[in-house]
């Protein structure tokens, strides 16, 4: 649950606090980070998007 919420946070911190767990976790924390950048910056351009068609 730390790491799930450190990715959230930020891609820099997520690796140090997996890495207190175990070491194994940090790669897995990096790719939690990266995706959910991504599906971030997606749903940020959706949502743009309904507010545009909401707005006309």
């Amino acid at each position: 649950m730390a790491m799930a919420s450190q990715c959230c946070i930020g891609a820099a911190s997520s690796p140090v606090v997996a890495m207190a767990f175990h070491r194994s976790l940090a790669p897995v924390a990096i790719l939690f980070s990266v995706f959910g950048y991504a599906w971030a910056t997606y749903m940020a351009w959706i949502c743009a998007e309904m507010m545009r068609v909401t707005a006309q």
